[in-house]
């Protein structure tokens, strides 16, 4: 079971003036880059195609259940879900463990789940989109070699801090 996005990631998660200062750079004409480079690393780390596995901002996902019973859910994070019946929607109860959230549904249904990281968390991915977008605005014009498709380090330990692993 696949999930899919319903209601994209909201809010900001970078302060553009604190990238400017981390980047060195203070005039307008590069924000609109450093704009690109966040949205990037944005998109390269969020939701659960993303290489977090995970929601950074609060956001919607759904996942179509084909029978009645207990369904893990396939990110963690998970805040909320409620199961779409064709009698009408109902809240339903969470159960987290170590692998994360579980719900009980009695039918086939359209699960829908937010998902919103805590702050703590958030704070880690926050600087692991900063020190991508300034590693990607600080290197735009070089020649890749092989070491140039790692990760910097501060994002690997970053990341590995906080990516979801599916059990």
């Amino acid at each position: 079971m696949t999930p899919f996005l319903v209601t994209p990631p909201a809010g900001e998660l970078v302060d553009m003036d604190l990238l400017k200062l981390q980047c060195r750079t203070d005039g307008p004409e590069e924000e609109q880059l450093l704009a690109g480079y966040v949205a990037a690393a944005i998109g390269w780390l969020d939701g659960w195609g993303g290489l977090l596995g995970r929601a950074i901002l609060p956001q919607s996902w759904a996942l179509d259940v084909s029978a009645a019973g207990l369904v893990r859910l396939p990110m963690p994070d998970v805040v909320s879900a409620t199961a779409e019946y064709p009698t009408g929607p109902e809240p339903l109860a969470l159960t987290i463990d170590a692998g994360g959230a579980v719900v009980e549904v009695t039918a086939p249904c359209r699960l829908l789940f937010d998902c919103a990281m805590s702050e703590p968390k958030r704070a880690l991915a926050t600087q692991a989109v900063m020190l991508l977008a300034a590693t990607w605005f600080r290197f735009r014009e070089t020649v890749g070699t092989a070491s140039m498709n790692e990760l910097p380090f501060g994002v690997r330990a970053l990341v590995q801090a906080l990516r979801w692993r599916r059990v």
